[in-house]
């Protein structure tokens, strides 16, 4: 049985009744807006009221957003009540143990700490109990929030009793979120053997066999092992799908289940990813009809399915769930605005990509603009727990009005999400120095589009010196981040006739992607196809025919076979690459070369347009005036003349709907039409047209010439 099929028969055969356990609809804590100023606290259930007044105070120094403030909080009630129960329960016989709990219950993290060490220095060589004393003193480390001091603590707790499971897992939890994935590793391996020792019939020992493994799976996955994080999981599944109760050994199955969604989705195994959606969303309904609670996560599951629907260019079916899941998520923020906003939000900014994506630029404005509607008097009332959210919103809009060609617009959005990203960054840089990067290299796409080569060379080489700082830590996380980087700067220095400097940023580039694409080459073989694109075109700009060629056709092999595997995620990328090398041969007028690349081009735009015209229509009139150009050339007019035709029809309904961004499109396409028909009335009606719809000068002059040779 496959793993795909093998989940989806557990899903089955769990009745929504057992299955109710098993979502998490929410955590411990919720955010409380204590006065009309919006300052938000948290409250935690089963938390004391002095221990939950010292978490706020530490929340409050962290800066943090509400979603992650709220995560932080949850992760830190989880460990207060461990620690509570290990001391309420040695507190029966032991008098330190009884003041540490008091001290944890009143907030007084550093007197418990004292104790603690005190219990140890007394414990004389009872191993047992110094090695508790140590597991407890880390938890009191991690409520400080001090990971660093913890770690020493959870490892000798394990060294003195490798065997206890609780110790193990808490020791490599913590070097997973440090970084030392190979000691983290090695901890987990070693505590799955002791928990496997363990008697199976025990539900306890069971669910510490599905903890190791789960947390083996996201260890492989965050250093990119995708085969063994995929067999951690189905092992994982099928003792959740044999066990007597899997609620109880399997309490966070949706969770694992949609953690391995998203590793079918990084890895671009679209359809897996979208059957384990589908069946966690089929469940989700049936448990709606009863208990409402569990519409946010029903909510999230669409979303989520969305994505997968829009990376496979299912455009229509990813609007409707990403709007089913924001309509869901707007009547909740209608009851708990302060528990929902941050959702309503995260929503509608997908929204607003998929209308990127598709060239509904209006639609993707109006969905920016109602998150940003949301997100400022939020900010007013409380600009730590929403700054982050603005700073996303922005760097997005000001990337839609680059696109759009808005420059004022994208600018001053740029320069905006810029300021914030900067204070985020210098208030958390572990959290926020990538989303400024990210900032930073759109500002610098931004300077190059309009000649200001200075200020897009300091955006771009700043970025680079942060990825650069990020990947060194944790290579397999930034690494692309780096390659797309140095992606952006090699098109600058071609752009500024640097080369040199061009070539061996692409260069690198490369070989970060080729690198990544042998140990993964599920997730970054598209990526080493598209640098090569590139690198072809910047070779052709630079009149490197040979290396050009080369270059491209390496990226032609690859797309044929992604697409010949996954059509739906590559046919767009493969008529992409098709179109740019029959631009490269009729630059050098090898005109049967260039007919035959932009022939295929046509017929697999015809293919995209039949299952979503609103996002390959564009592409499909770009395709047949570059055909009608080859034919014109090769002095086949009964070819080019309904070809340039059917751009003009195409383009024409294209900049009705968008004026602001289609302009030059219909235009290049009625130009060519009027070369290419030989009634001179039509071609001088075409020329006109062309002139007064051209955006950009080099197009306006090329339709003013052909005005010229009309009579007035």
């Amino acid at each position: 049985m496959t793993s795909s099929v093998l989940l989806l028969a557990f899903l089955a055969s769990t009745p929504p009744s057992q299955a109710a356990p098993e979502i998490s609809t929410s955590g411990w804590c919720s955010p409380v807006f204590v006065n009309v100023s919006g300052k938000v606290t948290v409250n935690c259930i089963g938390v004391d009221p002095g221990a939950l007044k010292q978490l706020n105070v530490e929340l409050g120094r962290r800066k943090l957003e509400l979603s992650a403030k709220i995560r932080e909080a949850d992760e830190w009630t989880k460990r207060y009540k461990q620690l509570e129960a290990a001391l309420a329960e040695q507190g029966n016989q032991d008098e330190l143990s009884r003041q540490a709990e008091e001290y944890l219950h009143a907030g007084e993290l550093d007197k418990a700490e004292a104790v603690l060490k005190q219990a140890i220095e007394s414990g004389e060589k009872n191993v047992d109990y110094i090695a508790a004393n140590q597991y407890r003193l880390a938890l009191v480390e991690q409520l400080k929030f001090l990971p660093l001091e913890a770690l020493p603590h959870f490892e000798k707790a394990y060294q003195y009793r490798p065997e206890n499971t609780e110790y193990g897992q808490s020791y490599a939890d913590e070097l997973l979120e440090q970084g030392k994935f190979d000691k983290a590793e090695e901890v987990y391996k070693a505590t799955l053997e002791s928990a496997r020792r363990l008697p199976q019939a025990d539900s306890t020992n069971q669910r510490n066999v599905v903890r190791a493994l789960h947390n083996l799976a996201l260890l492989y996955q965050e250093t990119q092992r995708t085969a063994e994080a995929e067999q951690s999981y189905i092992e994982v599944f099928n003792i959740c799908h044999s066990a007597a109760d899997g609620a109880d050994v399997c309490p966070d199955i949706v969770a694992m289940l949609n953690n391995l969604a998203g590793l079918y989705s990084e890895t671009l195994r679209y359809k897996d990813a979208e059957n384990i959606y589908d069946s966690v969303l089929d469940l989700s309904r049936e448990l709606v009809k009863t208990d409402p609670q569990f519409r946010a996560g029903m909510a999230e599951t669409l979303i989520n399915l969305g994505t997968i629907y829009r990376e496979t260019q299912r455009y229509k079916e990813a609007e409707t769930s990403y709007r089913e899941g924001l309509d869901i998520y707007q009547e909740l923020a209608k009851a708990t605005p302060q528990k929902y906003d941050e959702e309503v939000i995260g929503a509608l900014i997908n929204l607003a990509g998929l209308y990127s994506d598709t060239g509904r630029s209006q639609d993707a404005e109006n969905s920016f603009q109602a998150a940003l509607q949301i997100e400022r008097p939020l900010i007013i009332k409380n600009p730590g727990a929403y700054l982050a959210e603005l700073g996303l919103t922005l760097n997005d809009l000001g990337a839609l009005y680059e696109t759009t060609r808005r420059p004022k617009d994208a600018e001053a959005a740029l320069k905006e999400a810029l300021a914030i990203r900067r204070q985020l960054a210098n208030d958390a840089p572990s959290a926020y120095q990538a989303d400024l990067a990210i900032t930073l290299q759109n500002y610098g796409s931004l300077c190059s589009d309009f000649g200001r080569m200075k200020e897009a060379e300091d955006s771009y080489t700043e970025a680079l010196s942060i990825f650069r700082r990020l990947a060194g830590g944790k290579p397999a996380t930034h690494q692309a981040d780096l390659a797309s980087t140095l992606l952006g700067l090699a098109y600058l220095y071609a752009n500024a006739n640097r080369s040199e400097d061009a070539q061996a940023a692409s260069q690198e580039a490369l070989t970060i992607y080729r690198n990544l694409a042998e140990k993964n080459p599920g997730v970054y073989l598209p990526s080493v196809a598209a640098v090569l694109q590139k690198i072809g075109n910047l070779y052709k700009d630079n009149e490197k025919r040979t290396d050009a060629e080369k270059a491209f056709n390496e990226s032609l092999t690859i797309y044929r076979q992604l697409a010949e595997k996954n059509p739906s995620a590559f046919l767009g990328d493969l008529a992409g690459i098709l179109n740019d090398m029959g631009g490269f041969y009729l630059d050098i007028d090898q005109l049967q070369d260039a007919e035959r690349f932009y022939s295929e081009t046509v017929d697999i735009c015809r293919r995209l347009v039949e299952s979503d015209p609103s996002q390959f229509e564009f592409h499909l009139a770009s395709a047949l005036t570059n055909l009608a150009v080859v034919h014109m050339q090769l002095g086949n007019n009964a070819q080019a003349s309904p070809e340039s035709l059917e751009a003009v029809q195409i383009n024409r309904k294209l900049w009705k709907a968008e004026p602001d961004s289609a302009g030059d499109d219909l235009a290049r396409s009625l130009i060519v039409a009027g070369n290419t028909t030989t009634d001179h009335s039509a071609s001088c009606q075409f020329a006109r047209e062309a002139a007064n719809v051209a955006q950009s000068e080099v197009v306006g002059k090329l339709a003013a010439k052909q005005v010229a040779s009309c009579p007035p």
